[in-house]
């Protein structure tokens, strides 16, 4: 019988290696086979890069929507129409004064050359009665002559309401007007001086003084 050669070292070395990778091919299969998941669950670089995309791309819809009602909130907060409050008799025009309660305003008149002195006036209405008041400082009349009290419409066609005559009472010359007629929307007091006339009718005579609340 023939004594067989004995392996050299490299021969060992081979067949080790060899069995090894047989050994690892296999560990793999065998996994494979019995943890199919475990080969299948594996996410791939490109699955990865689709996910994010995804969620990129949800993220860009998202803001979209958010500006563009944005947009539209501003857009109708523009368009609605800001409400103005409504005329009121106790309204004060800047330069007019009023009373605590606002009832009454004030305002001062002014002298149209040639007349002189100062004259202030003030009106109210108040329960539907309506009250005008003309206080005047000048000169005295002249004789044949007196002063009186007017309210105007400012209208393109204005009308004139004569409110009486002013009294002399001490160094000045007032007047009191009452009607149950509301004439707020009068708003220009006017001071004239007018001539006797045996007539009932007042005409309009030459402007002394004026004033607008």
């Amino acid at each position: 019988m023939e004594d067989q050669p004995n392996p050299t070292n490299e021969q060992k070395q081979k067949r080790e290696d060899s069995n090894a990778e047989s050994e690892s091919k296999f560990s793999i299969e065998e996994r494979n086979n019995n943890y199919p998941l475990l080969a299948t669950n594996k996410i791939q670089p490109t699955n990865k890069i689709n996910i994010i995309m995804v969620i990129l791309l949800c993220i860009g819809i998202v803001s979209l929507l958010s500006g563009g009602v944005y947009l539209y909130m501003l857009k109708r907060g523009q368009n609605i129409p800001k409400s103005n409050p409504s005329p009121s008799h106790n309204m004060v025009p800047p330069g007019i004064s009023s009373d605590a309660n606002d009832s009454m305003q004030s305002i001062d008149l002014v002298a149209l050359s040639p007349f002189t002195g100062t004259a202030s006036a003030s009106r109210m209405l108040e329960e539907g009665k309506y009250t005008l008041s003309i206080s005047l400082s000048t000169s005295p009349a002249s004789e044949g002559k007196y002063y009186e009290g007017w309210v105007n419409n400012n209208s393109l066609d204005p009308s004139y309401i004569s409110i009486g005559r002013l009294e002399k009472t001490g160094d000045q010359y007032v007047l009191e007007y009452t009607s149950t007629t509301d004439y707020m929307n009068y708003s220009t007091v006017y001071i004239t001086e007018q001539l006797e006339s045996p007539s009932s009718e007042v005409r309009l005579g030459a402007h002394m003084f004026q004033g607008n609340f």
